[in-house]
């Protein structure tokens, strides 16, 4: 499984390149990770919040805990 940090994460979802998360088995984040990501009065800021929530609830991002 890949794990993926904020960072990382917030700037494939800027450049609108999360569905290059589809070319591995599994990716996911840690909820510390989307926490600090996925924040609901950010996503109206922000969309690529938004790109980060579409993809965690397709399932295409697992949320796991470490």
């Amino acid at each position: 499984m890949l794990v993926l940090d904020a960072g990382p994460l917030i700037y494939l979802a800027k450049l609108d390149a999360l569905d290059v998360l589809e070319r591995y088995a599994r990716c996911g984040i840690t909820s510390g990770v989307e926490q600090e990501v996925v924040h609901p009065p950010s996503a109206y800021r922000f969309p690529e919040i938004a790109r980060i929530e579409g993809v965690i609830r397709v399932g295409s991002l697992d949320v796991v805990s470490m």
